[in-house]
């Protein structure tokens, strides 16, 4: 798998959305599709920076990318998240995990949502 993770500053209590993007291949995708998920990054941290959230890279691999982002609320995430993908091709069979709670919290609640 490629890797291309910034070091996380988010606050260990934040929620996160993992957002997992279908690619055409089942590798690392195509240049065209790289490069449209580092446009739609770019919304996505802009727009969780706005509701006090970070985007905290991807990581691309086996035919999809994962987006990861955290913050304050899943759901203020998510829907800025869906927002920044009304201009984004995204292939069918994407989808996003919605946390609510750490990552180490084997009780935090998790909820799918289809994006296609």
């Amino acid at each position: 798998m490629l890797f291309r993770r910034k070091k996380a500053t988010a606050n260990a209590d934040d929620h996160a959305v993992l957002t997992h993007l279908p690619l055409s291949d089942d590798e690392f995708g195509t240049a065209e599709e790289r490069e449209a998920v580092r446009d739609l990054e770019q919304r996505i941290e802009k727009a969780v920076a706005e509701i006090g959230g970070e985007h905290d890279g991807n990581e691309f691999g086996g035919g999809e990318v994962m987006l990861y982002t955290y913050g304050p609320d899943a759901d203020q995430i998510f829907d800025a998240i869906q927002k920044c993908l009304t201009a984004f091709d995204a292939l069918p069979g994407a989808y996003a995990i919605k946390r609510y709670g750490r990552a180490d919290d084997p009780g935090a609640r998790e909820e799918g949502v289809a994006l296609t």
